[in-house]
Order: structure tokens, then sequence, then C-alpha cells
């Protein structure tokens, strides 16, 4: 019984490795024929699989491999307010013949009717409350919290550089002068997600402008919002930053 108990043991840890022995490719092609709910639990089958699921060119590619179902709309929703320290956002995969439940994030703390910063870029989703906010992977439920900038009043716009594969956030600062009789002035600072040092750091900007509010899109690359310029700050334009050079323009 002994010796049979020992090999059931072997047998299991030798089932458990046969996955990370399973060619990329093929296990590329079983993951994509998964029903979308199945796809964050599958990261527990292995690391190898855990790291296929969590890659970023998986993120991209599983829409395209889930094409022959119809198209979905991502949504979120937060909790009542009962306990603010606990706020969740719930995301689902919805189509006209079924609502599925992908994953849960817990959000920072503060109140819902001020929760206006919502921003999706290339598969992630950018939430936030005030200062605090994070970048999250509604499919895996995977999030991180972004590093405080300076505590001044500021702008924040969320993009992808399809060039090098990087999330990039812009983040404008409004500096107010001590003496109370100058203009105030801005600084430009950028985050780029999944570098070795994840930390904001300054940029220059020749063409001076005043944010609006933190509606902007991202196109191929470029994040686009609406700004003010001139001399005395009353000409509405539109300024487009690219992500890849990490220059206005």
């Amino acid at each position: 019984m002994m010796v049979t108990c020992s090999k059931k043991k072997k047998l299991k840890k030798g089932r458990k490795s046969n996955f990370d022995e399973i060619p990329q490719d093929l296990v590329m092609e079983i993951i994509w024929r998964l029903p979308v709910k199945s796809v964050a639990r599958f990261r527990l089958v292995s690391k190898s699989w855990a790291r296929i699921i969590s890659s970023r060119y998986f993120i991209k590619s599983f829409p395209a491999g889930s094409c022959s179902s119809q198209p979905r709309l991502l949504v979120c929703f937060t909790s009542p307010v009962s306990d603010l320290s606990s706020q969740y956002c719930y995301f689902f995969s919805w189509s006209s013949s079924s609502t599925t439940f992908l994953s849960r994030v817990k959000c920072p703390t503060g109140n819902p009717k001020f929760y206006n910063y919502h921003h999706y870029a290339n598969g992630l989703i950018r939430l936030g409350y005030d200062k605090r906010k994070l970048i999250c992977n509604p499919s895996t439920g995977k999030s991180i919290t972004l590093p405080r900038a300076r505590d001044r009043v500021s702008r924040s716009f969320f993009g992808y550089d399809p060039v090098n594969d990087h999330h990039k956030i812009l983040l404008m600062t409004r500096n107010l002068p001590n003496n109370g009789h100058e203009s105030p002035f801005y600084e430009y600072q950028v985050l780029t997600l999944g570098a070795e040092q994840s930390s904001w750091r300054m940029i220059e900007c020749n063409i001076p402008h005043r944010f609006c509010s933190n509606s902007h899109v991202c196109i191929d690359g470029a994040v686009y919002y609406v700004v003010k310029t001139g001399a005395d700050w009353s000409q509405w334009s539109l300024m487009k930053f690219d992500l890849r050079h990490v220059k206005p323009s």
C-alpha cells in the first residue's frame, strides 16, 4: 500500500509538470478556445500557463482568438458606499445572449460620484479617485497602484505606445507662484508602465498650454486632448502627444 501511494504521488507530480512540456503555440491555441470566464482560472494550471495568460502578447491577441463570438461590451460597476474602505469595480463580458462575470478589482477609496477617471488603452483600464489611481486588467483582475505625483492641481492622460509596447501616462501639473502675482506655470511628467524604474520623470514642452479636463483619446500611439493656448489663454486647441517620442505637438 505504501508503494502504491508513493507511485500515485509521483504520477500527480508528473502530471503537473507535463503541462509545462506542451508547446507554447499549442497552449495559446487551447486558451484562445476557452470561454472568457475560464481564462483567469487557467492561470493556476502551471507557472508557464500563468506567464502566457499574463503576457502583453496574449492580452493583445486574445480578442482576435475569440472572433467567432459576438462583439462584447465591458461594463464596470462600483459597489454601494456602505463602507468607503472596500469599494470594488466589477467587470462583465456582455453579449445579446449572455452576461459573464470576468473579475473584481479593489479600487482606491472615495466617493463614487467623483469617480471620473475611467480610461481604456489596449486591454488595460485606468481607474482613480482624486490623486489615487491604478491600472487594471479586467480579464484577469490584476492591478497595480500608480506612484503619486506632486500634490498640486493636475490632469493626467492614459495611452498606449504600440511601437515600444508600453502603456504611458502623461501628467500636467499646475503650480501656483508663492507671491500670488505671477501667472501659474505648468510642469509635464510621464510615467512608463513596465519600465525598470516606475517613477514620474519630467519632460519639456515647447508649446505652452493649459489643460481643460481629463477627456482625451488615444489613437495610433498618440494622445489627443483639448487645451487652451495663446497669450491670454483664450484660444481653444487640440493637442497631440506622441507617446513613442514623448513629445507634444
